[in-house]
């Protein structure tokens, strides 16, 4: 017998607050929201006497010796569900005491720092969005309440307030439509004014007023994040790099008259007292581009007259060094700043079954639902989520949010799917299976968007028969994209062995024209079909089709094919053999899809990893 009651708090739309993002700040500051807003829920209950919590585990998530008192960094592996046991009969007073603390003490103080005390009267929203279920102590057990709870919490979840948000005269929330626009907060600056709501200007305002300091890099900077960190080993040592850096520092200071600040990445390199080595570090993530050295659009975005001849020379000399730059690192080779990153989403399989005891972890066993055996999985996650960030951050990437059942990470394209696999493997056997959601997009395309087709690969994986799967998409800065859905492991191989293949290695020069995917969806009956061709010619026609387009970074522009002229022996042998691997590979992936030799989805993402991802 529990003789206690189970209370479970749970923080409503989480998912779609958090990708009603315009950019990585807002991304980040979401993430920060719902985090303190459970950390808050979580201080309240262990401060009541008797009080155990089950998810988080005390300490869950934190480095040794870290209090939790540490507003900064409390909550970074904090899930969105707070569930405890409570002396019997009190778990509805606490759970209420806990709805009314977030809504009307915790929020209310971050709205008033971001408005100040004396502001316009503001629509009333709402949010945060709490809802709470109690399994009360009816005698029986653990196992008894915990099924309860989640009955009463499916439940509850088919119920609505229906709580009035909207003002009909107002103007609607860019971020947010659903809310009405609220006045804007004293002291902003004329590119930080929006048309949003309440909600939004204090997850915009966040690491400005509530948390100093705890932003994050935008996405050209976590794109180019390789190419400049390996710019800065080479400051001092490579002379036209250090004066291209001074250049591409002066002219983009000449541009960016607002002193917009970005946010440093972990490990790209920082160089004490050099300015503008540091400020490559920090801030240079876009202006490494030559693209973004274009004068009309710089000028409407910094306000200037792109007619004026000293923003036009600034213009040219920014776009100049940004070439020259790329130019002096290919003679150390280093390629060009990749113009794509991607976001990784990762889910634990089956969580809600595994924890009632009706799913098995990676090792087919099912957990006894008990306290002790939920506490224990809370620690698991914890320790699963500290130690992915470490992975993502290993590799200048940047965690949204990792609370070990899942993941949101925004990661340079290169590293993307080497990082997924580690992040999957690094989840002890202990828990569910994963699967994972991998998007690649431009670094000046919609963040939104990229988190929507992120979600949509990451659902993709999870609908196969047994789960544990891998959903791998792009978006093209055209707006061209493709997604293909892999099992994780099968046959022996896994699936990042095969999609590595077409992620080009330094110093690799063999490319894939975009010619091939018409040339097998043309021929794809013939090499699909069982009583068509015979296997081996089937496979000889893949690898045929598969080297006749793969062409050399040499290869003489504007054709699909290499140029004896300018392609060697060495060059010959290096096509030949990614071609082998690649057939290879694009029929293992075809397999997985469900078709024999041939699928069009994989071979576009086979395509765009090897054109695209540097």
């Amino acid at each position: 017998m529990s003789e206690r009651d189970l209370v479970v708090i749970s923080l409503s739309g989480v998912q779609r607050f958090i990708t009603e993002s315009r950019s990585t700040l807002d991304l980040r500051a979401a993430s920060r929201i719902i985090a303190r807003l459970a950390a808050e829920a979580t201080d309240l209950i262990a401060a009541v006497p008797g009080a155990s919590l089950v998810f988080p585990a005390c300490g869950t998530g934190r480095p040794e010796g870290q209090d939790t008192s540490d507003r900064a960094l409390a909550g970074e592996a904090m899930p969105n569900r707070v569930i405890a046991l409570l002396p019997a009969r009190t778990g509805e007073t606490v759970a209420r005491q806990v709805k009314e603390h977030l809504c009307h003490t915790v929020w209310p103080s971050w709205v008033e720092t971001v408005f100040a005390p004396d502001g316009d009267p503001l629509p009333a929203l709402n949010w945060p969005l709490v809802q709470w279920v109690v399994a009360p102590d009816t005698g029986g057990s653990y196992d008894q309440q915990w099924h309860r709870a989640q009955e009463h919490l499916a439940a509850r979840k088919n119920i609505r307030d229906f709580a009035q948000d909207w003002a009909e005269q107002e103007e609607p929330c860019s971020l947010s439509p659903r809310w009405p626009a609220s006045p804007l907060p004293p002291g902003l600056r004329p590119h930080e004014k929006d048309v949003l709501c309440a909600v939004n200007w204090v997850r915009r305002r966040w690491h400005a007023d509530i948390e100093p300091g705890s932003g994050i890099a935008s996405t050209s900077a976590i794109a180019s994040a390789p190419y400049r960190d390996a710019a800065l080993r080479l400051w001092g040592r490579d002379e036209v790099v250090t004066r291209t850096i001074w250049s591409l520092h002066t002219a983009a200071s000449g541009i960016d008259t607002q002193g917009v600040r970005d946010h440093p990445l972990p490990g790209v390199r920082r160089v004490k007292g050099e300015r503008a080595a540091d400020w490559l570090a920090v801030n240079g993530g876009r202006w490494v581009y030559p693209s973004t050295w274009n004068a009309a659009s710089l000028a409407r975005e910094f306000e200037l007259d792109a007619a004026d001849q000293k923003v036009a020379a600034k213009v040219a000399a920014g776009h100049a060094a940004a070439k020259e730059l790329a130019e002096a690192l290919e003679k150390h080779g280093v390629g060009a700043p990749c113009a794509y990153l991607a976001v990784l989403v990762q889910d634990l399989d089956s969580m809600g079954a595994f924890l009632s005891g009706e799913a098995p972890d990676r090792d087919g066993r099912c957990i006894t639902v008990a306290r002790d055996e939920h506490t224990r999985v809370s620690e698991a996650l914890g320790q699963a989520a500290a130690h992915q960030r470490v992975l993502v951050h290993g590799v200048r990437g940047r965690v949204v949010y990792a609370g070990g059942d899942d993941l949101l990470a925004l990661v340079p394209a290169a590293d993307a799917l080497a990082v997924a696999d580690r992040c999957r493997e690094d989840v002890p056997a202990t828990l569910p299976t994963v699967s994972s959601g991998v998007l690649f997009f431009h670094h000046r395309s919609s963040l939104r968007h990229g988190l929507l087709r992120a979600q949509d690969a990451l659902a993709a994986a999870k609908a196969r028969k047994h789960k544990h799967g891998l959903g791998v998409g792009f978006v093209r800065h055209s707006g061209s994209h493709a997604q293909c859905v892999l099992p994780w492991q099968a046959e022996n191989s896994t699936a990042t062995k095969h999609l590595s293949v077409f992620v080009p290695s330094a110093g690799d020069r063999a490319r894939l024209s975009p010619g091939l995917v018409q040339d097998l969806v043309e021929c794809a009956d013939a090499l699909n079909n069982d009583k068509g061709l015979p296997v081996e010619v089937a496979r000889a026609e893949v690898r045929r089709l598969t080297l006749r387009h793969t062409v050399s970074l040499d290869a003489v522009p504007g054709t699909t094919a290499p140029s004896s002229a300018v392609e060697g022996p060495n060059e010959q042998d290096e096509r030949r053999r990614f071609a082998e691997r690649a057939a290879a590979s694009l029929e293992w992936m075809a397999t997985q899809s469900g078709k024999r030799r041939v699928d069009e989805s994989a071979a576009r993402v086979a395509v765009f990893l090897r054109q695209e991802v540097l």
